[in-house]
C-alpha cells in the first residue's frame, strides 16, 4: 500500500509540475482546486524568475525587460529542470540559452560567455570546502611542488565579458582565459585574467603536481619560445603573483 501511495504522490507531483510549466490542465489533479491552480503557477514562476535575476544580474541588466521576461518564461515553460536544488537551476538556464542559440539570434554573441561567467562565480562561491593536503611555507618556487587553492574554476571565453562592457566585448571576439577562485580565509570570490601560456602552466602544475623547473622545457616547445631564461623569469614572476593572490597556498612537504 505504501508503494502505491508513493507512486500516486509522484504522479500527482508530475501533473502539477507539468501544469505549472505549460499552463495546460490535461486532466484533473487529485487534491487540487482548478480555480487555485493559476496561483500555484504564478508563485512557481516568480521563484524561477527571482532566482535567475539574482544569479545573472549583469545579463538581466543588459537585456530589455520584455526580452528578459520572454526568455525566462520560455525556459520555465519548455525546459524540464533536472536538479531538485533551486540554487543549481541557473546552470541549466545557461545550457538552455546556449542550446537555443539565443545570443546569436538577438545579436548578442557574447551572451553564452556572460551567463557562464556569472554562473561560475556562484558555483565557486558555493562549492564545498576542499582540503589542499599537507602544505608548508618553506620551499623553492622552481624546484618544489606547488600547492594550489583547490577552490577554483578555469574557463575559456570567446568574448572578454570579465574585463569589458557588453558593447565592447561584442567587438573583441578572440581567445581569453580566466581563473575564478575563492579566498580560503575570507570566502570572497575573485578572478584573474590569464594568458594561454599561464593557463597551460596552471593546468599542468595542478594536474601533474610537477615542479615548475621540469615544465619549462615543455612549455618552451609547445609555445615555440627559444629564450628559456626569459621564460623562466616570466613564470617565476607569475607564480609569485599567484602566491600574492592566495591562488597558490604554499609547497608540498618533502
Amino acid at each position: 500500500m505504501s508503494i502505491l501511495l508513493k507512486k500516486t504522490t509522484h504522479n500527482i507531483q508530475n501533473q502539477l509540475a507539468d501544469y505549472c510549466r505549460s499552463g495546460e490542465l490535461k486532466s484533473e489533479i487529485p487534491g487540487t482546486r482548478p480555480e487555485r491552480l493559476p496561483h500555484y503557477r504564478r508563485l512557481v514562476f516568480n521563484v524561477i524568475r527571482n532566482t535567475l535575476e539574482q544569479a545573472f544580474p549583469v545579463t538581466h541588466k543588459i537585456l530589455e525587460e520584455e526580452e528578459w521576461e520572454s526568455l525566462v518564461y520560455r525556459f520555465f515553460k519548455e525546459h524540464d529542470t533536472q536538479t531538485p536544488q533551486v540554487w543549481k537551476m541557473p546552470r541549466e538556464f545557461c545550457q538552455y540559452v546556449k542550446a537555443n542559440n539565443f545570443g546569436e539570434k538577438t545579436g548578442r554573441p557574447y551572451l553564452n560567455d556572460l551567463l557562464w561567467f556569472e554562473w561560475l562565480e556562484i558555483e565557486v562561491h558555493t562549492m564545498p570546502d576542499e582540503d589542499p593536503g599537507p602544505t608548508t611555507q618553506n620551499g623553492n618556487v622552481l624546484n618544489d611542488i606547488l600547492v594550489f587553492n583547490p577552490e577554483f574554476r578555469m574557463m575559456h571565453l570567446e568574448y572578454p565579458v570579465h574585463a569589458s562592457s557588453a558593447a565592447n566585448a561584442a567587438r573583441l571576439k578572440g581567445s581569453y582565459y580566466v581563473l575564478i577562485y575563492r579566498d580560503k580565509v575570507t570566502g570572497a570570490v575573485h578572478f584573474i585574467a590569464l594568458s594561454l601560456l599561464h593557463a597551460f602552466i596552471i593546468e599542468q602544475l595542478v594536474e601533474n603536481e610537477m615542479p615548475l623547473i621540469t615544465l619549462i622545457p615543455q612549455a618552451a616547445e609547445v609555445f615555440h619560445i627559444e629564450d628559456l631564461e626569459e621564460l623562466k623569469n616570466n613564470l617565476v614572476a607569475f607564480i609569485h603573483e599567484l602566491f600574492s593572490r592566495k591562488i597558490i597556498l604554499g609547497f608540498r612537504p618533502k
